[in-house]
């Protein structure tokens, strides 16, 4: 039977036929077929990166299990379906610490090594690649490949950021580190602008263990980009605050159709938000749930309505970031299009293939669904090329293929190597036909 997948971010959705195998026996014979097929984890990215039409759509779900734990090497062997909060739950109890988390619980690991997904430590530790010792990978054609830096060492570099395209990732194994605290002291640090905020967090980055930002990129004029920078500190001896459950990102079964987020209502949003932050600048949180900001905190999906949202992540490489800041700033004045979230990380890393990684700062930005958005965003796509950097393409669900070949160098080699592995497209989304490799 045929069901609809949407993105997360709900701007697209496809018609396909569902697997949800709950043996390996089941899960080889689905692969076997001569169907095309994608893998589908939690489906939380906000591109269609799981799903296309006309393709079996296989669930991982079932595959949640910790394999092996060892903890003298800090080394942990997961299987795909198992979520990132799990695991960050497990290995706490064991006082160790996985580096790289992303921002929702319940996000596989099988997607997290699929999108190579940062978090707040990218300028500390890297990409979630950085840290996954080897993979098994399962593949109609190939059979089972065991992957590492030493074995089908060219197959590992391609599926780590290759967004699900060259196989069934069955297993990985995961390199931990010791936990530092018992507890997380974050502080909020008040910027009057973006270059003010890019200020603030080069001095702290060597000081933090965790940096990012909240920027209002309504304001016009010199004040751009005012808001906060969060620092965040593992801490030993501090009783973390008392916190309400959170849930696992969900959306309701009923949406408004339109969005809450307006011209009219955002500035209001955002004074809220930054008041209650600036009165209580200083919390202490415990470790799980601090890792997470989003989660608990929904409902700013849910007000985007039925239509959805658009996001925009840039690398902005420092050479440029003087000139990027104030053409951004112009995009969005000029395009009147109304900026949800705005944010600042700090990069420090090597970009390949055609993963979102680099030196830099990167700038995310979030909007409805609106012509001034896309008219945004199709400027920024022209500042990107102009500038250099590169784009999250896990991200966004517009960038075409004409983008993403000028914008990343090495599109080309990544396409043709997939291409040369998967001659028969085992494995199709809609991302993968977007972006056409």
């Amino acid at each position: 039977m045929l069901s609809e997948v949407r993105s997360f971010a709900r701007t697209e959705s496809v018609q396909v036929r569902r697997h949800e195998p709950a043996s390996y026996g089941h899960l080889l014979g689905l692969l076997r077929s001569d169907k095309a097929r994608s893998i589908r984890g939690a489906g939380l990215s906000y591109c269609l990166a799981s799903a296309a039409d006309g393709v079996d759509c296989i669930s991982t779900g079932a595959f949640n299990r910790v394999l092996e734990f060892d903890r003298e090497r800090r080394l942990i062997r997961v299987e795909p379906g198992l979520a990132i909060g799990d695991l960050v739950s497990v290995v706490c109890a064991s006082g160790l610490w996985f580096p790289v988390l992303p921002g929702y619980p319940s996000i596989t690991i099988g997607g997290c090594v699929a999108m190579n997904v940062h978090g707040k430590t990218q300028h500390n530790v890297g990409n979630f690649a950085e840290h996954v010792e080897s993979l098994v990978l399962l593949h109609p054609d190939h059979g089972e490949l065991h992957c590492s830096t030493t074995s089908h060492a060219d197959l590992f570099d391609l599926t780590l950021g290759g967004f699900g395209l060259t196989g069934y990732i069955a297993e990985v194994t995961l390199r931990l580190q010791p936990l530092a605290g018992t507890a997380v002291r974050r502080v909020a640090h008040r910027v009057r602008s973006l270059d003010d905020a890019v200020a603030t967090m080069d001095d702290l980055a060597t000081k933090t263990d965790a940096l990012y930002s909240w920027n209002d990129f309504n304001r016009p004029g010199a004040s751009f980009g005012a808001g906060l920078v969060y620092a965040e500190y593992f801490v030993d001896g501090e009783e973390p605050e008392p916190e309400p459950a959170r849930s696992m990102p969900t959306l309701p079964g009923w949406l408004p159709r339109r969005s809450a987020y307006s011209a009219v209502t955002m500035p209001l949003i955002n004074r809220v938000y930054e008041v209650r932050d600036r009165l209580r600048p200083t919390r202490i949180g415990g470790v799980v749930q601090t890792a997470f900001p989003i989660a608990g905190n929904e409902i700013y999906f849910h007000l985007y309505g039925g239509r959805g949202f658009y996001e925009y992540q840039w690398i902005v490489p420092r050479p440029s970031l003087a000139v990027a800041i104030a053409r951004l700033r112009e995009a969005v004045a000029a395009t009147r299009a109304t900026i949800t979230l705005g944010s600042l990380k700090l990069f420090a890393g090597s970009q390949s293939l055609l993963r979102f990684d680099g030196d830099g700062v990167c700038i995310t930005l979030d909007a409805v669904d609106h012509p001034a958005t896309a008219a945004l965003f199709a400027r920024l796509d022209r500042l990107v090329i102009e500038h250099g950097g590169v784009v999250n393409i896990a991200k966004d669900s517009r960038l075409s293929a004409d983008v993403v070949a000028r914008v990343f160098p090495e599109y080309r080699d990544f396409r043709s190597r997939l291409r040369d592995f998967d001659p028969h497209r085992r494995f199709d989304t809609s991302l993968r036909r977007r972006i056409d490799v």
